[in-house]
């Protein structure tokens, strides 16, 4: 999946926390959590830096995309929230990893695959059912939004019910 794609997926996350008795330190460090550990993953992206033998395609979605590199990558985000926003507890850990989990999780959709199981299996995993930049996607995320924008304080799923949608 895109850029675009994952940050929606990270903004989804947050904005489905309930903010409401957080400071807004707090808010910020889980706004950067959730944004940043979804795009985490793509950080192999930088191996076209050194890449001279056009290779750049067998790194990307490799071991970053492992399902067993999750609870580290949301580590991580964790430790940066405790020494560089002060924030302590369990919640930046858990917004860190549903947000990397699902960033591996959806590039499996996508026709090129990735490195799920590495380091254990070197097969890449695919189900090439969505495209790399996914317009549908978007556009869900895009009529959450006015939806939200038009019933601010409604229940939004009984708000569908009582529309017939």
């Amino acid at each position: 999946m895109d850029t675009i794609t994952h940050t929606l997926f990270g903004l989804g996350i947050y904005n489905g926390m309930n903010k409401e008795e957080m400071s807004r330190k707090t808010k910020y460090a889980l706004l950067f959590t959730t944004i940043g550990a979804s795009q985490i993953p793509d950080i192999d992206v930088i191996s076209q830096l050194w890449d001279t033998a056009g290779q750049y395609q067998m790194w990307h979605r490799g071991i970053t995309h492992s399902i067993f590199l999750v609870p580290i990558w949301a580590l991580l985000f964790s430790l940066i929230n405790r020494f560089i926003f002060g924030i302590k507890g369990m919640l930046s850990f858990f917004a860190a990893l549903i947000s990397v989990f699902i960033h591996n999780t959806s590039d499996l959709f996508n026709a090129w695959g990735t490195g799920y199981l590495e380091p254990f299996s070197s097969v890449r995993i695919t189900l090439g059912t969505i495209p790399i930049v996914d317009f549908v996607i978007w556009f869900i995320f895009l009529m959450t939004f006015i939806i939200t924008k038009v019933y601010p304080k409604e229940n939004h799923i009984s708000s569908f019910v009582s529309v017939g949608l």
